[in-house]
Parts: C-alpha cells; sequence; structure tokens
C-alpha cells in the first residue's frame, strides 16, 4: 500500500501551498440592509442596518441593494414655462378607460388636465378639462377619491366647493356639498374636511349617495386643540383621520353607529 501513503503527501503538499497562496484570511460580518436612510442622526448612533448616505440606490424585499430606476418624460410639451402641478391622480373607471389626472396653478390661468392612455401608457398629452373657473396657490394641494366610478376633487384653501368629473366632458362644481380642501371614499360614504370655518370637523355623505349630505351628518374631532385635519385615508376597515400632531380613526359598520377614538398623541401629519 506504498502508493496510497504516497498520494496521502501529494494531496496534504498541495493544501499546504494553495492555503499559502490564499494569503491571509479575515472574517467579515454582513447585516440585513433594511434601514434605508438616515441623514438627521448623529454617525454614532446610526444602526448597523441604515446609511447615512443614499443615492439612487433602493432596497429590495430581502436588503438587498440595487440601483433606483429613473423617470420617463410622458409629455414632449410642457403646459407652460410657469406651470405647477399641485396634485396628480390616476383615475380609472369600471369600464377600463384610464387617465392621467391633475391640477394645475399657473397664475391666472389654473387649470383641470387630463392625459388619456393609449396602449396601456400616458400619450404624451395634457388636455384642458372645462368647465369651471380655477384659482388657487402652487402650495395649496388637492385631494382626489373616486366614489360611484366618478372622480371628486378638493383643492383649495378650504374655501371651495368640490369639482366631479366622470370621464366625459365638462367638470362641475358641486356648491351644495360642503366646501373641503381634503375628500375621501370610505363604506360607500363621501367623507370630506378641510373646511376654512370648521377645520377639526368631518362632514360625510349618504350611504352610496356620495352627492346628498346632511347638515347634521358630521363629526368634531377634539376641537380647539391647537391642531387642524390634514388628511383622510380609508385603511383597515376604519378611516383614519390625520390632524398635525395627532391620528385618530373612524370605525363602525355603517353611518349610524359610527365612532371616533384617537389612535395616536404627538405624532401626526403636517399637510
Amino acid at each position: 500500500m506504498m502508493w496510497v501513503r504516497w498520494l496521502l503527501l501529494v494531496l496534504l503538499l498541495s493544501s499546504s501551498i494553495v492555503s499559502a497562496d490564499m494569503g491571509d484570511w479575515r472574517a467579515y460580518k454582513f447585516f440585513g440592509l433594511t434601514g434605508g436612510l438616515n441623514n438627521t442622526s448623529d454617525s454614532t448612533d446610526i444602526a448597523f442596518t441604515a446609511a447615512a448616505d443614499l443615492q439612487n440606490i433602493v432596497f429590495n424585499v430581502s436588503g438587498a441593494i440595487g440601483r433606483r430606476d429613473g423617470f420617463t418624460r410622458i409629455n414632449a410639451t410642457a403646459i407652460s414655462s410657469t406651470a405647477v402641478f399641485s396634485g396628480l391622480t390616476y383615475y380609472r373607471k369600471s369600464d377600463g378607460i384610464e387617465f392621467l389626472v391633475g391640477m394645475v396653478s399657473d397664475g391666472t390661468s389654473d387649470s383641470f388636465q387630463k392625459m388619456d392612455y393609449a396602449l396601456g401608457s400616458p400619450d404624451g398629452t395634457w388636455d384642458t378639462i372645462a368647465g369651471v373657473g380655477l384659482s388657487f396657490a402652487d402650495d395649496e394641494l388637492a385631494d382626489f377619491t373616486t366614489a360611484e366610478d366618478t372622480l371628486y376633487v378638493a383643492y383649495g384653501d378650504g374655501t371651495k366647493s368640490l369639482l366631479k368629473w366622470t370621464g366625459s366632458g365638462d367638470s362641475t362644481a358641486l356648491t351644495s356639498l360642503p366646501n373641503a380642501s381634503i375628500v375621501e371614499f370610505h363604506k360607500r360614504i363621501l367623507w370630506v374636511a378641510g373646511r376654512s370655518d370648521a377645520k377639526t370637523r368631518v362632514d360625510f355623505s349618504n350611504l352610496d349617495e356620495p352627492e346628498t349630505f346632511t347638515s347634521t351628518d358630521f363629526l368634531l374631532v377634539e376641537t380647539d386643540d391647537g391642531q387642524t385635519i390634514t388628511g383622510l385615508k380609508s385603511a383597515l376597515d376604519c378611516l383614519y383621520v390625520f390632524k398635525m400632531e395627532s391620528i385618530w380613526r373612524i370605525c363602525g359598520t355603517d353611518r349610524d353607529n359610527l365612532y371616533l377614538e384617537q389612535m395616536v398623541r404627538g405624532i401626526g401629519a403636517a399637510g
């Protein structure tokens, strides 16, 4: 069995040479890159899962680093050199027709705009939706919701009527409804807030009748606390009401057994 001994000796010498060629080995600890960007904390306080400076980077669901996708211009010609979008939404009707819809502040030429879809993507041309004379500032953000196949728009400073658009023809100002700067559709009811004369009040419509409001159908969300309502969001079977430094929710199975409760104090949405 001499040849076996020689074979073992050759293998031992070969492994020693390979180990020598590989140099010094060092252990490195890998961690889940799930913390994202933290550019507010001191460098000594940043977690191992976060970074102080990230550019053009995204993390996938497993925590790996990837390149951020770029942007594609969807319109070849600007509405004007001074036009500013104060709100933009995707609007799809039940028959499958799609639009991009936006509110554009442009000095004395504020407008309601749409872009049709062709072959599954925006066609690149903005068209004005006529019907209502508009006036609002660049920083007065618009809010959108779809109810009963109709797009409802709240905009301005809380003194403006809701707009509605059905996907064709002109837009309409709903002057009989409460003024609002915030709108949301939840449990077959249209909800509005952000009135200039009632900044902690949420009004709601009749069931399945988004354009029928009763003057006594409203909820007051902690009045006289120095905060205004800044947002409404339908989620997790309730309507969440955001104020500047608190978060509330309105729950219930129908409009006759609604109840309001506070979820968070000290954290909210600045608006």
